[in-house]
């Protein structure tokens, strides 16, 4: 069921508790303040939100939450649930260990959106059978996996549109966005590879069982997760080699990193960079990072083209059988993105390099 009038533009506050543990969230948690005038208050995840005592400083000195205060999300704490109408909460390890306390309060929680994650139906339907998550707030309620079940209420959250500037300096100053040192892209296009954090160590029996070319399928799932690996980095050259001047910007969780000058070395999520240069023509590749969904949150006014890679990979690991390295849900949850032109497949290296040779 979709749903975009309660709580709406106008209506008398409400008490809301945002409970935050990615940059992402912070985002759309002070865009649906601004957007339904929330009073709200706000805990940060330390043991997921990088840089969280940095945010959660930021996020005092803003004024706007009644409190800031940092969690971790596997020990509980008194946080007064029950005080609430409504929390917004997308973690699950919080959701269980808060289980007793969130069933107790018998307040309202609701999923809000974090991408790719917030689309599938079996992260929302873990939410569900843990403390009865049955409101789901997303920017394209239409694409979820789960829409039309009438179990699940979805409300869309306001795209967030250049000019609302408001949202944007709070923005810039949770971050510390400035605009005299922001990065600027000399290219009249910016073409850019979003990585996943895929280097992986084969384990020493994994490599055993190469080399000696004995009982290699209990070995799988490692030879296909390095096999996605170095299938990103080759990626990524021959995208360069077609003449492309391509930027790279390297997954949070990614440890092994080369930077060089074709290194995007931004402090802040790249949604806001986005939102600062709204002029910007920004062409994106990745293999299914949810950052090719970033146009969900800023609307069809910005000029953005995805390039969708994983086909190319999933034809390079399907001789290691069905190792789920990544879910036929989120592979379903892409199909639907392709049908509707959110993103454009890449089935082959050749065709890869015929499309890069065509944008430069």
């Amino acid at each position: 069921m979709l749903n975009n009038t309660e709580n709406g533009i106008g209506m008398n506050k409400i008490n809301v508790l945002f409970i935050v543990a990615t940059e992402m969230q912070i985002i759309t948690a002070l865009n649906l303040i601004n957007a339904y005038n929330y009073k709200a208050d706000i805990i940060c995840l330390e043991d997921h939100l990088l840089k969280a005592k940095k945010y959660s400083r930021n996020l005092t000195s803003l004024g706007i939450f009644g409190f800031v205060r940092l969690l971790s999300s596997d020990k509980v704490e008194e946080i007064f649930l029950q005080k609430y109408n409504e929390i917004f909460v997308t973690n699950g390890m919080f959701l269980i260990t808060y289980k007793t306390e969130i069933l107790s309060s018998k307040t309202k929680v609701s999923i809000f959106d974090e991408g790719t994650m917030t689309y599938l139906n079996s992260f929302i339907e873990s939410c569900n059978d843990c403390c009865g998550c049955r409101t789901v707030y997303l920017y394209e309620p239409t694409l979820a996996n789960f829409y039309g079940d009438n179990r699940f209420t979805i409300k869309q959250i306001p795209k967030i549109k250049s000019d609302n500037y408001v949202l944007l300096k709070q923005l810039n100053q949770i971050f510390n966005v400035s605009y005299d040192d922001m990065i600027e892209i000399k290219d009249v296009v910016l073409h850019i590879f979003f990585s996943q954090p895929l280097r992986y160590e084969l384990s020493k029996k994994a490599k055993i069982r190469r080399l000696l070319k004995l009982f290699q399928s209990r070995s799988s799932r490692e030879y296909a997760l390095e096999t996605v690996g170095i299938m990103q980095e080759i990626l990524v050259n021959r995208i360069r080699n077609t003449g492309i001047s391509l930027y790279r910007k390297f997954h949070p969780r990614e440890k092994e990193r080369i930077y060089k000058g074709d290194t995007l070395q931004i402090d802040y999520p790249w949604e806001l960079y986005l939102l600062n240069h709204p002029d910007m023509k920004v062409i994106q590749y990745s293999l299914f990072s949810s950052v090719l969904t970033s146009s969900f949150l800023l609307g069809d006014s910005y000029d953005i083209k995805n390039y969708y890679l994983y086909p190319i990979v999933v034809i390079e690991i399907e001789k290691y059988g069905n190792v789920d390295i990544s879910t036929e849900e989120v592979l379903e949850f892409f199909d639907k993105l392709v049908k509707l032109g959110k993103v454009i497949p890449i089935d082959s290296m050749e065709e890869l390099e015929r499309v890069c040779q065509h944008e430069v």
